[in-house]
């Protein structure tokens, strides 16, 4: 993971957009098998990678100058469909 100074005179992460699929829970009680959604939700996150190995990435939506982050999410790697540069 690659820091970069930015203007507010301390280093951050990267910033990225990253396409995920996400998992979902398909109702409550019992439901008929012919009625299982079978669609993929796809999740659109924005932020910046606070961690990242082989098998997962964390994103934080918020980063301090003393590194404290805010509101971080855990996506495996394996849901990533796509991951761009901001």
């Amino acid at each position: 993971m690659k820091k970069k100074e930015k203007e507010f005179g301390f280093e951050t992460p990267e910033l990225v957009e990253i396409i995920w699929t996400d998992s979902r829970t398909i109702g409550e009680g019992w439901q008929s098998l012919i009625d299982i959604p079978t669609d993929e939700t796809k999740i659109k996150s924005v932020g910046y990678v606070a961690f990242e190995n082989d098998k997962s990435l964390v994103l934080v939506q918020t980063v301090s100058e003393d590194n404290d982050i805010m509101g971080g999410v855990l996506i495996p790697k394996t849901a990533i469909l796509s991951k761009r540069k901001i």
